[in-house]
């Protein structure tokens, strides 16, 4: 068991998870309403918008945010392992890795989280393209935009949530408890 809990990727997700949903919760009066991805019937487009106090838009909202938290933990080990094969060591957030290009270059543990948090940042625009265009969710009045059709939460939720998990996964694996 205590070989399970020493690997890295089981606390970046959970890091990942569990500040994504509460980062996901505070921001609903942001959003204007989400698709019911639960609907067993795909031709249907039936919003359910921020407001409605049913039980079935309650059930539908919860299950909406824990998908969406899984998936962005997720995302947040996606990009670990991406900085782990560039690193060629899936423990770069203690000492930082050496990157094989030509001689090999040693990179700091902060270097990885930059490059984590860059791919973040893409990832999650075009994520939020796709999901824009596909209507899976839309944006209320409230949201701060950028030229337009840039959400600037959805950008500021993976520029934090990804370092802040490899933060917090590396002081565990350290033995430096931060609850």
């Amino acid at each position: 068991m205590k070989l399970i809990f020493s690997q890295p990727e089981i606390y970046v997700w959970l890091f990942g998870f569990l500040f994504n949903f509460v980062w996901e919760i505070s921001h609903m009066p942001f959003y204007q309403g989400f698709y019911n991805f639960y609907n067993p019937d795909k031709s249907v487009t039936k919003r359910y918008w921020f407001g409605d106090n049913t039980f079935e838009m309650r059930k539908t909202f919860a299950g909406v945010f824990w998908f969406a938290s899984f998936f962005d933990g997720l995302l947040i080990l996606f990009y670990y392992w991406l900085v782990s094969i560039l690193f060629l060591d899936r423990y770069w957030i203690i000492s930082g890795g050496v990157i094989i290009f030509g001689q090999g270059i040693y990179l700091s543990r902060w270097a990885g989280y930059a490059v984590a948090t860059l791919l973040a940042l893409i990832g999650q625009y075009v994520i939020e393209m796709i999901a824009l265009r596909k209507d899976w969710w839309g944006y209320s009045e409230k949201m701060p935009m950028v030229f337009k059709h840039i959400a600037v939460l959805p950008i500021l939720q993976m520029a934090a949530l990804p370092a802040i998990s490899y933060i917090l996964t590396r002081l565990v694996l350290l033995g430096i408890h931060p609850i």
